[in-house]
């Protein structure tokens, strides 16, 4: 009897080893297609937003109005109130009018380029930036491409667009004989510093006694950020 019991129990023992060998096999099975799942999905995201760059041209300041626009509190309201009923056919075509002369009329004078990054699949503009060389300033700063406005949609965010714009902006001032690009940026703005960094950009605020001596200006909160065209990261 002891030994039929000691019999019985084993078999229970291994029963239960392979129970359990069996919801972990099931578990693994589901997690793993849990996970080939998630990376399909992702492949497939990835793959379905492709986006290339070019300079702007007047058709699509409409749309590059708008996305500028949303860049500041002000013109992100009036732009809402182009979509809006409450307000006549007239009135909403007189703010979009001067929407973009405010927004867009450097570019449409020729003062400054309009880079723009537009989806492959659609054509619709995702990213832009906003380009001038100027001369000299100061001590420090020599001829360069001055980028300014640079924007990105907020469903394309963190895909890669502000990084092409960057490069874009560096092939730009190559063309136009110029070995430099700098920009300004918020102090505090450490996701878009980050970015500049990260392609080559280096530099120091203006919130200091030297600056208008060095760089012809100064600012409060504001950091002059510079790099070399040959220098710059993945620059073409």
């Amino acid at each position: 009897a002891d030994h039929q019991g000691q019999q019985e129990a084993g078999a229970r023992g291994g029963h239960r080893r392979a129970l359990k060998s069996l919801q972990f096999f099931c578990h693994w099975r589901t997690m793993g297609g849990r996970f080939w799942l998630a990376a399909l999905l992702l492949a497939r995201s990835a793959s379905a937003f492709s986006f290339t760059t070019r300079v702007a041209t007047a058709a699509d300041f409409p749309e590059l109005t708008k996305l500028k626009a949303q860049g500041r509190f002000l013109t992100r309201l009036l732009v809402d109130a182009l979509d809006s009923d409450e307000y006549s056919e007239e009135a909403r075509a007189s703010t979009a009018k001067s929407l973009t002369e405010l927004l867009c009329g450097p570019n449409a004078r020729g003062e400054e380029t309009a880079l723009v990054a537009c989806r492959e699949d659609d054509g619709s503009i995702v990213g832009a930036c906003d380009v001038k060389v100027r001369g000299p300033a100061g001590t420090e700063l020599p001829a360069r491409l001055h980028l300014r406005n640079l924007i990105v949609a907020e469903p394309a965010r963190r895909r890669g667009v502000g990084t092409a714009l960057a490069r874009a902006a560096a092939a730009h001032a190559r063309a136009e004989g110029v070995g430099c690009v700098c920009l300004e940026v918020d102090s505090d703005n450490d996701a878009a510093r980050n970015l500049y960094a990260g392609l080559g950009f280096d530099g120091e605020s203006l919130f200091r006694p030297l600056a208008l001596v060095k760089y012809g200006t100064v600012g409060w909160n504001r950091h002059l950020l510079r790099a070399d065209v040959a220098g710059l990261v993945g620059a073409t």
